[in-house]
């Protein structure tokens, strides 16, 4: 749980995000992601390192746990604005 004493920091690093984002947006807009692709002009796969995570009960799950199984990895932080509706501000 979030100390309420930290919430109105949250809520303005939130709202300096936002301003940022608006003022600097135009810079992203024309950076294209790399499309790495094979021989054959298909995307190409490459391996990941192999690394450890800490799941919700603190037990620990390393990538290679999920070897041969489609993975996606979404990294959230106390800012995100999906996360700010279960900490009311």
């Amino acid at each position: 749980m979030i100390d309420a004493a930290n919430t109105e920091k949250i809520r303005q690093g939130v709202e300096h995000w936002k301003e940022w984002w608006l003022a600097h947006k135009d810079e992203f807009a024309a950076v294209q992601p790399i499309k790495p692709k094979s021989e054959a002009g298909e995307l190409s796969r490459q391996p990941v390192a192999d690394f450890k995570l800490y799941d919700l009960t603190n037990k620990p799950v390393r990538l290679s746990d999920f070897r041969g199984k489609v993975v996606l990895v979404n990294f959230w932080a106390t800012w995100c604005t999906a996360v700010l509706p279960r900490f009311p501000i």
